[in-house]
């Protein structure tokens, strides 16, 4: 099992099995996207200036009709 070692504090996690992607928000409320097996970012998200209480990876598959 790999570690994805960060200096700062992450609070929230998220596991996207469609993906294969692990997100965290950061302490300052930066979301991350984590590739498990190389550890490094796969993208990075700043936009949000309130705390980031949760959120869910949603498993979309196809467009909607």
């Amino acid at each position: 099992m790999n570690r994805i070692l960060t200096p700062q504090l992450h609070g929230k996690l998220c596991w996207s099995e469609t993906a294969q992607i692990l997100c965290t928000v950061a302490a300052d409320n930066t979301i991350f996207g984590w590739n498990p097996e190389t550890t490094t970012p796969v993208f990075q998200v700043s936009r949000h200036s309130d705390t980031i209480s949760d959120f869910i990876a949603l498993e979309v598959t196809q467009a909607p009709i």
